[in-house]
C-alpha cells in the first residue's frame, strides 16, 4: 500500500529575498547596485566586504535602490550583500554579488615583464577559441611569463590591451616592447594600435604587420601625438597562426629622457655630426649598448659593443635626424645626430 509519514507543511517566508542583484557602472572608486524587491518593501540592509571575507550579522540601513557605493579602492574585488527589511516580518536572507573595481589610470613611467600578474591588462577574443595567454619563455630569452597567441586553425581576432595611462611629454611619450616568433617556418605578425582609455574608439594603427624574428627584437613607437590624453595600446592579431608569437618587457617611458646637447655629453664623444655613413663613439668606460631611434621613436640600429671605442653604421638610414642613446655603467645619455 501507499503510506505517508512525517509530513510537514512549510510556510512561505514572511520576508522574501531580493532578486536580480546587479552591480553596474563600476569605476575605480564607485559602483551602482540594483535589485528587485519582492515584498513591496522600501527598506533594506547592505554591506560591502573584501572579496571572500565573512560578512557581519547586520549591515547598514538604506532606502536607496539603486544604491551608490563610494570610497572603493581601484583594482579590488568586493562582495556586496543586500537583504530586505520587512519591518514586523523581520528580514530576508542575504543575497550577494561580486565585482572588481577598475584600474587606476597610470600617470608616470611604467613597465611590465608579466612575471608577476598584472590584472590591468585585458584580453579580448573575437575569433577562434584560442587567445593571448601567458607562457614561460625564459629558455628563449623571454621571461617566466610572456604573453603569446596560441595555435589556431581558424582566423584569430584577438587583442592584448594595455592598462590605461596618461601621455606626458618626455615622461610617457614612448612605448616599447620585445617580441619574437616561435618558428621561421610560420612567421606571424601583429598590428600595434592606439585606443582611447575606455576602449571605445580606435585612434590609430601605428604599425601593421610587425613580424619579429625568432630572437627577441625591441620595437619602439612615439606616443607624443597623444600628449595630455588617456590612452591604451593594443597588440592585435587576425591571422591563422601555426606557431606562437611572444610579447614581453613592455615599457612606457619618455622618448627624450636623458637627451643631451651634442656639445655637452660627459660620458662619451662622437663624430662626425652630421654623419654620412659611420658615427664614431669613444668613451672612458666600456659602452654597454647603443640604440638609434628615428623621429617616430622606432629602433633602427642597436648594438652592444662592450668596448670603449665603436663605430655605428648609419649608411643604410634615410636622410634626417636621429636620436642616439648610449648606455655606460647604468647611465644613459641621448644625443641628436643628423644623417646626410
Amino acid at each position: 500500500g501507499f503510506g505517508v509519514d512525517d509530513f510537514t507543511i512549510m510556510e512561505n517566508p514572511s520576508c522574501i529575498d531580493p532578486t536580480d542583484l546587479t552591480v553596474a557602472d563600476i569605476t575605480q572608486t564607485t559602483a551602482s547596485v540594483t535589485w528587485t524587491a519582492n515584498n513591496g518593501e522600501t527598506a533594506w540592509e547592505y554591506q560591502v566586504v573584501a572579496g571572500g571575507a565573512t560578512p557581519a550579522e547586520t549591515g547598514d540601513a538604506t532606502s536607496d535602490n539603486p544604491l551608490a557605493l563610494t570610497g572603493l579602492t581601484a583594482n579590488t574585488t568586493y562582495d556586496v550583500y543586500v537583504r530586505a527589511n520587512c519591518d514586523v516580518d523581520g528580514t530576508s536572507e542575504w543575497v550577494t554579488a561580486s565585482f572588481t573595481t577598475s584600474c587606476e589610470v597610470a600617470s608616470g613611467a611604467w613597465s611590465n615583464d608579466f612575471d608577476t600578474n598584472d590584472d590591468c591588462w585585458l584580453v579580448s577574443n573575437g575569433g577562434d577559441a584560442n587567445t593571448w595567454v601567458l607562457y614561460d619563455d625564459s629558455a628563449n630569452g623571454g621571461g617566466v611569463a610572456s604573453y603569446a597567441i596560441t595555435y589556431g586553425s581558424t582566423a584569430h581576432d584577438d587583442y592584448l590591451i594595455s592598462p590605461a595611462f596618461t601621455v606626458t611629454d618626455e615622461v610617457t611619450d614612448r612605448m616599447s616592447f620585445d617580441a619574437r616568433n616561435q618558428s621561421t617556418s610560420f612567421l606571424e605578425s601583429i598590428d600595434v594600435q592606439i585606443w582611447n582609455a575606455d576602449i571605445s574608439v580606435l585612434l590609430e594603427t601605428v604599425a601593421t604587420g610587425v613580424t619579429p624574428s625568432t630572437a627577441y627584437e625591441t620595437f619602439t613607437y612615439d606616443l607624443s601625438a597623444y600628449e595630455g590624453q588617456d590612452i591604451r595600446f593594443a597588440f592585435y592579431i587576425s591571422t591563422t597562426d601555426q606557431f606562437r608569437i611572444y610579447i614581453d618587457n613592455v615599457v612606457v617611458d619618455g622618448l627624450l629622457l636623458g637627451l643631451e646637447d651634442f656639445n655637452t655629453s660627459s660620458n662619451f664623444t662622437y663624430f662626425p655630426n652630421p654623419v654620412n655613413n659611420v658615427l664614431s663613439i669613444k668613451a672612458q668606460a666600456s659602452i654597454d649598448s647603443i640604440t638609434v631611434y628615428n623621429m617616430l621613436g622606432q629602433t633602427v640600429v642597436r648594438s652592444t659593443p662592450n668596448t670603449t671605442t665603436t663605430a655605428v653604421d648609419m649608411s643604410g638610414l634615410q636622410t634626417g635626424a636621429y636620436f642616439v642613446q648610449v648606455a655606460i655603467n647604468n647611465s644613459i645619455e641621448t644625443v641628436r645626430v643628423i644623417k646626410n
